[in-house]
């Protein structure tokens, strides 16, 4: 972490602030012609500033090591409220737009985590859906892993090593149709509440209200402005 700062100290080459408080700094370069600037203003536009202030200090681009090891585009650091985003794995504006929404939902989350579980609605609702897509993996292919590894709510590494590798987003795809928000949104449900922030944002609430609704209830009540809590 010690040389990441070096790096970023030594080779910022840009600074904007995003709501006009937080720190934009782009430590490696863009690639694909992506329009920060757009992009940027585009997030401003589309998610208030009041659902996560006080829990983003930073925004990171750079091609940092732990980016290839984990095989992250982006990452929010809840210790030190900071996002990440990887400079090279950006293929266009909505790509970018992509990333950022789903690393400030984690900051929502951070700021919001009990209105957002303490009910425990949607660790149920999640549940709920991940016990039916065990079912239909187990008839296609038989254990795969130890059951009790699909009752975990939180990340594990050999359910998210079935999902990425073994089988592959491209055929979890189908198995999560009319499910999931997406192939990525079993994976937690940390992942479930920010797949669906993405899609939520996306302007996707309708497909999202019928296939998750709990989980947009959480997102629209927050949106609105009517929970009051933990600011």
């Amino acid at each position: 972490m010690q040389k990441i700062k070096e790096k970023i100290k030594k080779t910022n080459k840009y600074k904007k602030l995003l709501y006009k408080s937080i720190p934009v700094k782009i430590v490696d370069d863009v690639e694909n012609m992506v329009d920060v600037n757009l992009v940027l203003s585009k997030v401003e536009q589309t998610i208030p500033y009041r659902l996560f202030s006080g829990h983003v200090n930073e925004v990171i681009f750079g091609n940092f090591d732990f980016f290839k090891k984990r095989d992250y585009n982006a990452y929010y650091d809840t210790k030190n409220k900071l996002i990440y985003i990887r400079s090279e794995q950006q293929d266009n504006n909505l790509d970018l737009f992509d990333d950022l929404v789903h690393e400030i939902s984690h900051a929502i989350e951070n700021k919001f985590h009990d209105f957002i579980f303490s009910d425990g609605k949607l660790k149920a609702e999640f549940m709920h859906k991940r016990l039916k897509l065990r079912y239909t993996l187990a008839l296609k292919y038989g254990k795969l892993v130890p059951d009790h590894k699909f009752m975990l709510t939180s990340f594990d590494h050999e359910l998210d090593d079935l999902f990425h590798r073994k089988l592959g987003y491209h055929r979890m795809k189908k198995y999560v149709n009319g499910l999931f928000p997406s192939a990525y949104a079993p994976t937690s449900v940390d992942e479930y509440w920010a797949e669906g922030f993405e899609k939520y944002c996306l302007g996707q609430k309708d497909d999202l209200l019928k296939i998750c609704p709990q989980l947009f209830k959480k997102i629209d009540f927050l949106f609105k402005g009517e929970n009051n809590g933990n600011k």
